[in-house]
């Protein structure tokens, strides 16, 4: 556990530094005709751990996660799964329950709907700890160590949770990397190299 300011309050929260790969799911059609391409395209609409216009990219521990999370919302179509590279000094670690009580979060933050909860004004603990993160202002220090910005969330993926699995999704927020912390994909098939550089931050 690690002491975290999160709103004027002192929190004190599993923050894990991380490296190795995630994976992520595209359309591959979608991604083959844009231009220019990136495999790191962010998005601001509305999502589990971003309100809109909070930029967050998704991407998962496991390959299974990446496309049964990207199923569940796309039931068809060619897909591309991509693996990237990782390097976070802090992650906020929402894996294991215990973990959500000090931000006010409960199973319907993870498994439950979200867009209609937003509908109906609800302000949702997870939209506010990803605010915090993408603004920078969600970070750990101690006397022995430089400060740390928490760069994104790690939690159970809702629809491994349906079908009655485990997996593990990162909601990752572009503006809170910082050198040393970076995410670049690995090599593609030739006919799928991105266009630009595409790396963080």
């Amino acid at each position: 556990m690690i002491k975290l300011i999160f709103e004027n309050t002192e929190i004190h929260a599993p923050v894990i530094p991380w490296g190795g790969v995630v994976f992520r799911v595209v359309p591959k059609k979608e991604y083959q005709d844009a231009n220019p391409r990136s495999l790191l395209h962010v998005s601001s609409e509305l999502n589990r751990c971003n309100a809109p216009g909070i930029e967050c990219l998704y991407a998962s521990f496991e390959a299974k996660t990446s496309e049964v999370e990207y199923r569940f919302h796309v039931p068809t179509g060619d897909i591309h799964q991509f693996i990237a590279r990782a390097h976070c000094r802090a992650l906020l670690d929402l894996r294991n329950p215990d973990s959500w009580l000090p931000f006010g979060l409960d199973d319907k933050d993870f498994y439950a709907p979200f867009d209609r909860r937003f509908k109906r004004k609800e302000v949702l603990p997870l939209h506010r700890i990803g605010a915090a993160i993408a603004g920078g202002n969600l970070s750990e220090s101690s006397r022995l160590s430089p400060l740390r910005p928490v760069t994104g969330i790690v939690f159970p993926s809702n629809a491994m949770h349906r079908n009655g699995e485990t997996g593990t999704n990162i909601a990752f927020f572009k503006r809170a990397f910082q050198n040393p912390d970076y995410l670049m994909p690995v090599n593609q098939e030739r006919d799928l190299q991105p266009t630009i550089a595409d790396q963080w931050p």
